[in-house]
């Protein structure tokens, strides 16, 4: 069984020179770290995590990181800045067999994209510092097909208003 917990980047600033360079506003930062103690709550702790190292994105990994004690396993994957549905799907059948559970933190609308392609959901909305978990009962990553995954998480901040 392999999961994949497929997580957009925390509210980012409007604007900066570049796209790239969009920090995280401080509501960013808030939301990165409630979803990082909502994992660590539920125990989700993963063998890896993978993130665009565009600096919203990385900054939203790090702050889950450290609040589920997983500092170590956090890698940049540049691939993952500016990357189709399709490409992400492949780079997911691609990830090293030794790894059962991943954290994938990317952009929409390609993650909000690959989520309903992996799953049989539609999801209107992916909204930011969203994570969205499946499960998958195949072995190894590369045998992972549309429609495979069974959702085991769709979460994002603004459900916690009251």
């Amino acid at each position: 069984m392999k999961q994949i917990y497929f997580i957009r980047h925390a509210k980012a600033e409007a604007f900066a020179q570049t796209d790239f360079e969009r920090k995280l506003s401080q509501k960013g930062e808030d939301d990165a770290g409630r979803l990082g103690e909502l994992l660590a709550k539920e125990g989700i702790v993963p063998d890896i995590i993978t993130t665009s190292p565009a600096k919203r994105a990385l900054k939203t990994a790090k702050i889950i990181a450290k609040n589920i004690g997983a500092k170590d396993i956090l890698k940049e994957k540049k691939e993952l800045y500016d990357i189709s549905a399709r490409e992400l799907a492949e780079f997911v059948r691609m990830l090293d067999e030794k790894y059962k559970v991943v954290f994938i933190v990317g952009h929409n609308p390609t993650i909000g994209a690959v989520c309903e392609y992996f799953s049989n959901s539609v999801i209107e909305k992916f909204p930011t510092c969203a994570i969205f978990g499946l499960e998958f009962e195949a072995e190894n990553f590369a045998e992972i097909s549309e429609h495979s995954g069974k959702v085991l998480l769709f979460d994002y901040p603004n459900l916690h208003l009251k």
